[in-house]
């Protein structure tokens, strides 16, 4: 489902959340990463073929993948720091003559360039996530290394977001749609009132689609020229495309939408998603009765990834630090 336009809006009326791919979408204006690490290679100096460049990150991806060099507390710089000096390792490999003399200074200068290229873009970006999570519940959904949450705490993103799934979490990654949806699971909606904003086509862009949800991409430097000839009616020209048309911030709700939102909040049950194994997460909260039956569920635990229904009070709907309770304590109190 593509985005359509209400009044001129980019977001769809019937949008009740939001879910944001991270890598590209947030912090390259668009561009596949690939573009910024060869910036940074040619900043620190070392100029090499451009399928010299591409071999070598690739291989870094693949390493990336296979052994766990990326811890969860290690923030954006830590992880660039680690990829450039595996990439120059590659490169130390294969082309010997290319390759810097000192590899942890060229891998220091290169993550420090692209740091801080990350770091403009996600304040171009901030704005749009402020404006957004006043008016909608937010979810990341992204590929990533298992540290994305340091990532985006480091960066002071994590307030914007209800939540986060990430596939070194959860373990489905783009494109499998299945990732997409048990971020609409967590939102509580169903896919056709969910808006998937990310960078890529193939990843993003067409699986959230499958399921339902409406789409908007942000087009950069895609990874080859397929990517940059392709063309979507979801395309968008900016992340700041997304708030041209809210009301200004700090309008404030007018008593017949405020009272409606109230009436709305309170009267539900709610519910805490966790995984049924692993570390402790931040809790987000949903319908409990749309929950209990829905399709999105099933599909979700279909693809290995199991979440526990846990009732509390209504009263704490906007809390955080709920532990799942024990699953035999659960059974037995709903026997």
């Amino acid at each position: 489902m593509e985005t359509s336009t209400n009044n001129g809006s980019i977001i769809p009326a019937d949008v009740k959340g939001i879910i944001f791919d991270y890598g590209g979408t947030l912090d390259t204006r668009g561009d596949h990463w690939s573009h910024i690490l060869e910036q940074g290679w040619r900043h620190a100096g070392i100029e090499v073929a451009l399928p010299t460049f591409r071999q070598c990150y690739v291989f870094a991806e693949r390493e990336l993948a296979r052994e766990r060099h990326i811890l969860p507390g290690d923030d954006f710089a830590a992880l660039l720091y680690k990829k450039a000096l595996i990439e120059l390792d590659e490169l130390g490999r294969i082309n010997p003559e290319a390759a810097p003399a000192d590899a942890q200074k060229a891998a220091a200068d290169i993550a420090a360039y692209c740091d801080a290229y990350a770091r403009a873009c996600i304040e171009e970006a901030r704005p749009v996530l402020e404006a957004l999570s006043e008016r909608y519940p937010l979810m990341l959904v992204s590929n990533f290394y298992g540290n994305v949450d340091s990532v985006l705490r480091a960066y002071d993103l994590r307030r914007y977001f209800r939540g986060v799934i990430e596939s070194a979490v959860v373990g489905v990654r783009k494109p499998d749609p299945a990732i997409f949806m048990l971020g609409v699971v967590a939102l509580g909606l169903e896919p056709r009132k969910v808006l998937v904003v990310g960078d890529s086509l193939r990843k993003d862009i067409l699986p959230a689609r499958s399921i339902g949800c409406h789409t908007a991409w942000i087009k950069g430097r895609g990874w080859d020229q397929a990517e940059d000839d392709a063309q979507d009616p979801a395309q968008i020209p900016s992340l700041a495309a997304l708030t041209a048309t809210l009301r200004p911030p700090g309008t404030r709700w007018s008593g017949t939408e405020k009272r409606a939102k109230e009436k709305k909040f309170i009267k539900n049950e709610n519910f805490c998603l966790q995984p049924l194994h692993g570390p402790k997460k931040e809790c987000t909260f949903a319908s409990l009765n749309k929950a209990r039956h829905s399709p999105q569920l099933s599909i979700a635990t279909k693809n290995g990834v199991v979440v526990q229904l846990v009732r509390i009070p209504a009263c704490h709907a906007g809390g955080r630090g709920f532990e799942s309770r024990p699953y035999r304590q659960r059974r037995e109190e709903n026997e």
